[in-house]
């Protein structure tokens, strides 16, 4: 008896430690697919691209490193990699446990945003100039670019200011100025870098943003035009982004010169063939192709793996964007929404940005491949901005009750009433599943109190499908009065504007 009575005290020891685990266990089975589905796609889309990034790196750097007097080891660059992407690893999953709400509290998102711009600020005193564009910080022998780091907090601060408006804290003028003056003073620095690829992918970003917050069509045309005449004119004043567009056209006219790394990168990608040289078989890398491990990755890889191998990757980067918006859709208010499609469009954006440029449809803007390329600040901001997203997709709390109730249905044998015999087969939902077994027994000649039981799961079922149609027209309303936008399905309607 003693012994009976300590293994039950030890059972129940592991089943209050165990309890933790379950009860997560069992919160995540518990939602629906259309919840859990995007949330794996997501991760596993990040997963994939950073090993394989990993890989790449390692193969595409080895003779670079080797070949510089300076490095003595040929892991020299996979090691640096390596290290960022476990910090990364270890910042994205940091973000993904905080609630997102945390960061659209107005004092934390005008401090960071207030924090990159003074990196930027520094940055243009005391950074690191290469190739004409001033673009880094040493940092305990790294190097940063805050600009990788702005885009999101800017991100971050625009969606922070409309959930304000929509929360009346602050009319239509006072939003409109406050947001305007982000997006100049940041775009200002960045110019005076100048980087205008990092700006082209902000502005997709807010774009994508500005969308999903309800702004009107004119709006969003107004600031396509402004971007527009942006570009115009930073091409303008900035020789040196004009001389990369005209070599876009065609690069083979200056192929020893201005265009001979996209020259050499579309060689390397044409060689690879459907199934590749193999991996660690470049022959491009071997100091033909400049950057071979950073901005020009996606080269490698399909010279190395092929047209399989690139067509891998660009469907990693599809998965990734459609689970992400996707995980938008869900939110269940319009600040998750704003801040999680804007980070996978500008993430995706960039990665689409680079794959053209590599096959010839888009110039060179030297911006690295997601989750792939060399390069610490690239890597941390796209772990970042997976963070944030997956904080989204775990934090937010949609509207499932009508989504269980329907999974939990149940067809059962319909004892008695009606008329027409036994076999007639009825719908019950969850709230009546315990009795429809008392049915069963009913129908086999036990308790006739399974009858009346019968009966009032006949009620819950004709409540429950009444509140069904309606949560349906509901939906298809939302959809109608939004215009089919993501942000408002399930979520709150925004307050009328003054």
């Amino acid at each position: 008896m003693a012994q009976s009575g300590k293994k039950q005290k030890a059972a129940g020891r592991k089943k209050v430690k165990g309890g933790k685990g379950d009860k997560k266990a069992s919160a995540l089975l518990s939602l629906p697919a259309r919840i859990v589905a995007p949330r794996l796609v997501f991760v596993l889309s990040v997963v994939f691209l950073c090993v394989l990034g990993l890989i790449m790196v390692y193969s595409s750097s080895t003779i670079t490193a080797y070949s510089d007097s300076d490095i003595s080891s040929s892991a020299y660059f996979f090691k640096r990699h390596l290290i960022f992407l476990l910090v990364g690893a270890v910042a994205c999953a940091f973000l993904a446990r905080v609630p997102y709400s945390v960061w659209g509290k107005p004092w934390v998102s005008w401090l960071l945003w207030g924090i990159t711009i003074l990196m930027l600020l520094l940055m243009l005193v005391v950074g690191n100039t290469k190739l004409g564009a001033t673009r880094s910080l040493s940092v305990a022998g790294f190097e940063i670019q805050p600009t990788e780091f702005a885009k999101i907090s800017v991100l971050i601060l625009e969606a922070s200011i409309i959930q304000r408006y929509y929360d009346g804290d602050f009319d239509i003028r006072y939003l409109l100025g406050q947001v305007l003056a982000v997006i100049v003073v940041t775009v200002v620095l960045i110019y005076l870098q100048p980087d205008l690829g990092t700006a082209m992918i902000l502005f997709v970003g807010l774009l994508v943003l500005f969308y999903i917050g309800g702004m009107p069509w004119w709006g969003i045309a107004g600031i396509i035009l402004i971007g527009v005449a942006y570009f115009i004119y930073v091409c303008l004043t900035q020789s040196y982004h004009l001389e990369r567009l005209l070599m876009f056209l065609d690069p083979f006219q200056d192929a020893q010169g201005s265009g001979y790394q996209s020259v050499q990168g579309r060689l390397a990608l044409g060689s690879g063939g459907l199934f590749g040289t193999g991996l660690g078989f470049s022959r491009q890398k071997y100091l033909y192709l400049p950057y071979a491990y950073n901005d020009f990755i996606y080269a490698i890889i399909g010279e190395e793996l092929g047209l399989v191998g690139a067509a891998l990757v660009l469907f990693a980067f599809l998965a990734f964007i459609a689970a992400g918006l996707r995980i938008a859709r869900n939110s269940s208010d319009i600040f998750g929404s704003m801040l999680a499609a804007a980070l996978v469009s500008m993430v995706g954006f960039q990665a689409c940005l680079n794959m053209a440029m590599i096959v010839g449809v888009a110039p060179v803007t030297g911006k690295a491949l997601p989750f792939i390329s060399y390069g610490g600040s690239s890597l941390l901001s796209s772990l970042l901005a997976a963070g944030l997203v997956l904080s989204v997709s775990i934090h937010s709390r949609p509207d499932v009750r009508y989504e269980r109730r329907r999974d939990d249905l149940r067809i059962i044998d319909g004892g008695s009433g009606g008329g027409t015999g036994t076999g007639r087969k009825r719908v019950a939902d969850a709230a009546g599943s315990k009795q429809s077994r008392g049915v069963r027994a009913g129908s086999a000649g036990l308790s006739s109190s399974a009858a009346r039981n019968t009966r009032k799961t006949r009620g819950s079922q004709t409540q429950t499908q009444r509140q069904t149609q309606t949560r349906s027209q509901e939906v298809q309303t939302s959809k109608k009065s939004s215009g089919g936008r993501i942000s408002y399905l399930g979520a709150r309607k925004r307050p009328p504007r003054s």
